[in-house]
């Protein structure tokens, strides 16, 4: 409490209304966020007279932020691997340079890649990143030997908490990791069609937010590696060859769109349901097989850009102000600045970054025009309306499917293309 009214008091004093998020942290350690507003009046000889506001614990959702930058990230990185693999002609070349991607760029604390050489039947060190000291395995480890080498023998995940391990750890690797403050430790096998290439070791010195999706993350990257040491030639076409490395791309981009549904406080079901029409529009509006893939990625990310929008304005209550209206119609440009550079998302970038263009040319971000719009935006934009005006919302019931197919008729050859309305009526009447 006392954090809270301190942050009062300074913004009180530079005699401003109060609207502003900030951490602040409990007695047993633990961090919370807190959104504050408040306002004050004056009398004239300057006393305060009055003071209303509210707080507002929003914890949740900036922990859901931030799970979204990482997964965007590590998804960056995934992209920046892959490309670098394609480059080379010898991965122990690279293997430094890969620990410190991988490390770095997605916020880890100490990572360890141990290469499977056959020829001795053995794990060798490829390199490391991010220790005070050099790692105890400076040759090599039998399988078996070790908690790697444990890995590399059972070809299966080992997830510790070295304060609590629920597995015998030998006394020199318990000094070691006390030695480097590590609390958390997670090794997992290099796969490539069923064969080991070896170890990826993570070693933190903070707990993991997310555990599982970490682990996740370390398998495909591990995935990718084996793959570039069983075949460079294949490199080229891992991206798409590695079906699991898809699902898994897939399934963050699903977990992105469900994040966003909660922070932008749509109804529950809002991505899913726009998702699914848009798919039978475009198959009902001829759109080939192969491209209706990307159509529903675009579908699912279609509001990530707001992921850029302060809380301050995407969840203010009442009307928006020219300056906040401006920052809100940057989100479609967001959304094509976040996704741009992953290389497989590209051709997903239509819905998100075109969806509020209209049909008239007074639509944004840029003011495309008929047919300038990409096809898909244009189908996107009748169903997201249709979906918005029929679910109830804090401000107003559903309408009914009278009312709403109306609405969209109306808005027929202006904001929408007619003959996505005609069609999208026959849908709808099917």
């Amino acid at each position: 409490l006392k954090q809270v009214q301190d942050k009062e008091r300074a913004t009180y004093a530079a005699r401003q209304d109060l609207d502003q998020e900030f951490p602040i942290i409990l007695a047993d350690g633990t961090e919370r966020w807190i959104h504050q507003i408040g306002k004050i009046t004056y009398a004239k000889n300057g006393e305060i007279t009055r003071k209303i506001g509210s707080i507002q614990d929003i914890t949740a959702r900036k922990e859901a932020e931030d799970i979204l930058r990482m997964q965007l990230t590590r998804m960056k990185t995934l992209n920046i691997i892959d490309q670098l693999l394609r480059k080379t002609e010898e991965l122990q070349d690279i293997l430094p340079q890969l620990a410190e991607i991988i490390g770095k760029k997605t916020g880890l604390d100490a990572i360890a890649i141990l290469p499977y050489d056959r020829t001795i039947k053995k794990l060798v060190l490829g390199s490391t990143w991010g220790f005070h000291e050099e790692p105890l395995e400076k040759g090599s480890l039998s399988l078996g030997e070790g908690l790697a080498g444990r890995v590399a023998q059972n070809l299966q995940v080992i997830h510790l908490d070295v304060k609590n391990p629920n597995i015998t750890i030998e006394k020199n690797l318990v000094d070691f990791l006390k030695r480097e403050e590590v609390i958390e430790y997670i090794a997992v096998p290099m796969l490539a069609q069923g064969k080991l290439g070896g170890v990826v070791e993570l070693f933190q010195r903070r707990r993991l937010k997310t555990p599982q999706e970490t682990t996740n993350y370390i398998a495909a990257v591990a995935g990718q590696i084996a793959m570039a040491q069983n075949n460079q030639n294949l490199i080229r076409d891992l991206q798409y060859s590695n079906k699991e490395l898809m699902e898994a791309y897939d399934a963050t981009i699903y977990g992105w769109s469900r994040a966003m549904d909660l922070r932008d406080e749509e109804t529950e079901g809002h991505t899913q349901r726009v998702t699914q029409l848009t798919e039978k529009m475009a198959k009902k509006m001829g759109i080939p097989a192969e491209e209706l893939v990307h159509i529903c990625r675009g579908a699912l990310l279609h509001d990530i850009g707001k992921l850029g929008v302060p809380d301050s304005i995407l969840l203010k209550p009442g009307k928006l102000t020219d300056d906040e209206w401006k920052t809100m119609k940057e989100h479609p440009t967001h959304a094509y600045e976040m996704l741009s550079d992953v290389e497989y998302l590209r051709p997903a970038l239509d819905i998100p970054y075109c969806h509020h263009e209209k049909w008239d040319g007074t639509g944004y971000p840029r003011g495309l025009k008929g047919k300038e719009i990409p096809k898909a935006a244009r189908i996107f934009a009748v169903i997201d309306i249709w979906d918005a005006l029929r679910s109830d919302r804090p401000y107003r019931k559903a309408w009914s499917r009278e009312k709403t197919l109306e609405h969209i008729q109306e808005l027929s050859g202006t904001h929408l293309d007619p003959d996505v309305v005609t069609a999208f009526i026959e849908l709808i009447e099917e």
